[in-house]
């Protein structure tokens, strides 16, 4: 199979996005597909092919106060002229919100189906940073591109009704989840000890790829208590422990916090 990634980042940028993208990719390249990955250009050296992609860069800029985030710029017609050039069987929008706007409409003009993947919640950031002016326009973007996608996979079932709120049906539930054997994609997960239970018997690894404290609140409501068998470890980005205060809200004896049976950091 040919398929196509639209990523909104990628490497040499180390995020939740492209640490997804590279499982995926191995995934792919193991299954012997064919894929290109279209992406920001950087101003780092960064790899022609990766886990067997082949990567196409566009032109892009820092985002204002964040140098290492570039964002694409340009118009649909050069996402068009790469999508017709490989002429994939599908196109799979990475966390779609600005090249994926334009992949979305350059795969429309082209008949080729997309899956976009809804997994950083711009709107979100938006309205807890108070920006109601921004999480509007955010999210009449999202709506707008993943109405377009042929089908979206959400992480949770708590997103799927989000957005289908917002208007956009065709949307599932979707996840990867690791397994003693590696990463195994599976087609829906729901929030549920029993449905984890049979995939991961024995150990749940999790963790943060970010050190923002709004990110790490999030563990505070993951009880692994709930999961039979498991084990929680704890990773923060390039390695490097958590720093306080959201250290102490997963630390291993803080089961007050909701994280009871966290084993540690990695």
């Amino acid at each position: 199979m040919k398929i196509a990634i639209i990523a909104e980042s990628f490497l040499p940028e180390m995020n939740g996005v492209t640490h997804s993208l590279l499982k995926i990719l191995q995934y792919l390249d193991a299954r012997g597909d064919d894929v290109l990955v279209i992406a920001p250009s950087t101003l780092q050296d960064a790899p022609a092919v990766v886990e067997g992609a082949t990567v196409r860069r566009l032109p892009a800029i820092p985002l204002t106060g964040y140098r290492n985030i570039r964002i694409a710029v340009g118009g649909v017609r050069r996402v068009k002229v790469l999508l017709a050039e490989f002429n994939p069987d599908v196109v799979h929008l990475a966390s779609p919100f600005v090249l994926g706007w334009r992949a979305v409409r350059a795969a429309a003009a082209l008949g080729i189906p997309t899956v976009a993947i809804y997994q950083t919640d711009v709107p979100g950031y938006a309205a807890k940073y108070g920006l109601t002016y921004l999480e509007n326009w955010a999210w009449l973007r999202v709506e707008r591109i993943h109405s377009a996608a042929t089908t979206t996979l959400a992480p949770s079932s708590d997103s799927v009704n989000k957005l289908r709120g917002h208007g956009i049906p065709e949307c599932n539930s979707g996840a990867v989840v690791w397994t003693p054997k590696g990463f195994t994609p599976v087609s829906a997960v729901h929030n549920s000890a029993q449905t984890l239970h049979p995939v991961a018997p024995r150990s749940l690894a999790m963790w943060d790829g970010w050190r923002w404290r709004s990110k790490c609140r999030t563990w505070r409501c993951w009880r692994t208590s709930q999961i039979p068998n498991s084990s929680l470890w704890v990773t923060a980005r390039n390695g490097q422990p958590l720093k306080r205060p959201c250290r102490k809200h997963i630390s291993p004896a803080s089961s007050g916090s909701g994280l009871g049976g966290c084993h540690g950091f990695l």
